[in-house]
């Protein structure tokens, strides 16, 4: 997740119950979610997001098919989850920091602007 406390640092939580904790206690500008842990954890993530209302932009990492990631998009969605387009592994992680920074800036940006 990024944007953690406003800071636009990258927090990693590797179980949707560290999820839910970093969700209690920060605000995040954006999310990936990597369905790595088997579809159900990364879908489970998704609801935990829904349950508490995250707004941010969020997006799917998936090295499984591409009917899975769609799968999960169509749910977060469903959810009202703000989805962005699934990213497929392998992934260059530098390319995807700097997305994730240009989301958060976007983010920022359209915050401020609702706020006015």
């Amino acid at each position: 997740m990024v944007g953690g406390e406003g800071q636009g640092d990258v927090v990693r939580g590797q179980a949707a119950e560290d999820v839910v904790e970093l969700l209690t206690y920060n605000d995040f500008e954006g999310a990936t979610v990597d369905l790595s842990l088997g579809e159900r954890a990364g879908t489970e993530v998704l609801r935990h997001f829904a349950a508490r209302d995250f707004r941010s932009p969020i997006i799917i990492l998936s090295g499984a098919t591409a009917e899975v990631a769609r799968k999960a998009h169509d749910l977060g969605q469903s959810l009202d989850l703000t989805m962005l387009e699934a990213v497929g592994k392998p992934v260059d992680l530098v390319e995807l920091r700097n997305q994730l920074s240009t989301i958060a800036r976007t983010w920022r940006i359209m915050q401020q602007n609702t706020a006015a």
